[in-house]
Protein backbone atom coordinates (compact mmCIF):
# COMPACT_ATOMS: atom_id res chain seq x y z
CA UNK A 1 0.00 0.00 0.00
CA UNK A 2 1.26 3.27 -0.85
CA UNK A 3 0.66 6.03 1.44
CA UNK A 4 0.29 9.56 1.10
CA UNK A 5 2.41 12.55 2.55
CA UNK A 6 1.45 14.12 5.20
CA UNK A 7 0.91 18.22 6.23
CA UNK A 8 -0.68 19.85 8.62
CA UNK A 9 -3.55 22.02 8.56
CA UNK A 10 -5.82 23.37 11.39
CA UNK A 11 -9.62 23.02 11.64
CA UNK A 12 -11.16 25.07 14.59
CA UNK A 13 -7.84 25.89 16.21
CA UNK A 14 -7.12 22.27 16.45
CA UNK A 15 -4.41 20.67 14.64
CA UNK A 16 -4.80 17.54 12.02
CA UNK A 17 -2.31 15.78 10.30
CA UNK A 18 -3.72 14.58 6.85
CA UNK A 19 -2.84 12.94 3.52
CA UNK A 20 -1.92 15.77 1.20
CA UNK A 21 -4.69 15.08 -1.21
CA UNK A 22 -8.32 16.45 -2.83
CA UNK A 23 -10.58 16.17 0.58
CA UNK A 24 -14.18 16.47 0.15
CA UNK A 25 -15.23 18.71 2.69
CA UNK A 26 -17.89 16.73 4.03
CA UNK A 27 -14.98 14.55 5.21
CA UNK A 28 -13.18 17.47 6.65
CA UNK A 29 -16.22 18.37 9.25
CA UNK A 30 -16.21 14.70 9.93
CA UNK A 31 -13.36 14.61 10.98
CA UNK A 32 -13.17 17.68 12.85
CA UNK A 33 -16.49 16.51 14.83
CA UNK A 34 -18.39 19.50 13.02
CA UNK A 35 -21.99 18.72 12.74
CA UNK A 36 -23.39 18.68 9.30
CA UNK A 37 -25.57 21.43 9.50
CA UNK A 38 -22.88 23.99 10.53
CA UNK A 39 -20.54 25.60 7.30
CA UNK A 40 -16.97 25.85 6.96
CA UNK A 41 -14.77 28.09 5.75
CA UNK A 42 -11.61 28.45 4.51
CA UNK A 43 -9.91 31.16 5.77
CA UNK A 44 -7.87 33.27 3.34
CA UNK A 45 -5.61 36.10 4.96
CA UNK A 46 -4.57 37.12 1.69
CA UNK A 47 -7.88 38.18 0.73
CA UNK A 48 -8.46 39.52 4.06
CA UNK A 49 -11.39 37.23 5.46
CA UNK A 50 -12.96 33.96 4.45
CA UNK A 51 -14.93 31.61 1.66
CA UNK A 52 -17.47 29.53 2.96
CA UNK A 53 -17.23 25.86 1.54
CA UNK A 54 -19.88 23.72 0.42
CA UNK A 55 -19.92 20.46 1.85
CA UNK A 56 -19.49 18.38 -1.85
CA UNK A 57 -16.96 20.93 -2.91
CA UNK A 58 -13.55 19.50 -3.03
CA UNK A 59 -10.34 20.82 -1.95
CA UNK A 60 -6.92 19.94 -2.06
CA UNK A 61 -5.75 20.77 1.43
CA UNK A 62 -1.91 22.44 1.75
CA UNK A 63 0.24 23.15 4.75
CA UNK A 64 -0.89 25.59 6.21
CA UNK A 65 -3.97 25.56 5.69
CA UNK A 66 -6.69 27.41 8.03
CA UNK A 67 -10.70 26.05 8.62
CA UNK A 68 -13.29 27.47 10.63
CA UNK A 69 -16.75 26.44 11.26
CA UNK A 70 -17.76 30.17 12.19
CA UNK A 71 -17.62 33.04 9.99
CA UNK A 72 -14.47 35.13 11.46
CA UNK A 73 -13.52 38.60 8.91
CA UNK A 74 -9.98 39.09 8.59
CA UNK A 75 -8.77 42.67 9.20
CA UNK A 76 -5.86 44.28 8.91
CA UNK A 77 -3.20 43.92 11.49
CA UNK A 78 -1.87 47.88 12.59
Amino acid sequence: MVHQPTVTIHIDKTRYEVEARVWRVHDLRKLAGIPEQRPLFLEQHSAGGSAELSADEEIRVEPGMHFSSAHRPLGRRT
